[in-house]
């Protein structure tokens, strides 16, 4: 409400907007709302926000990981024998057709194929 005790709805909705986009770690480029952004302002957003998501992983990862610890402790187990580990954030999301084709086309190894798929460098035997 302003001074005159008027409501601004629009003022309002892009308050609210602005809030979900913060516990979200969005930007509003990355939400949509590209009116009077570049290209070039999107991907620094972007890059920002990615800095961001991976800090909360890795103090996300710390705290899981002094738990595993101290639980593996108390069982009289060596600490650091069981850890955690989180995908790249930053990797694309590519399905195994995707893959396959970037390997058929000569794009991808056949290590980095396997790789793509969990497998041990040196292939299935």
């Amino acid at each position: 409400m302003d001074a005159n005790g008027s409501l601004d709805v629009q003022a309002f909705k892009r308050s609210l907007e602005a809030e979900i986009q913060v516990g979200l770690f969005q930007t509003p480029f990355s939400m949509g709302d590209t009116k009077g952004s570049t290209y070039a302002a999107g991907y620094v957003s972007e890059a920002d926000r990615m800095v961001v998501l991976e800090g909360l992983q890795h103090s996300i990862r710390n705290i899981v990981q002094q738990f595993i610890d101290m639980r593996l402790q108390k069982k009289g187990w060596p600490g650091g024998s069981v850890w955690v580990e989180f995908e790249e954030l930053s990797r694309p999301k590519m399905t195994a057709a995707e893959v396959l084709e970037w390997y058929n086309s000569g794009v991808l190894s056949r290590e980095q194929l396997l790789e793509w798929g969990g497998f041990p460098q040196g292939g299935v035997r």
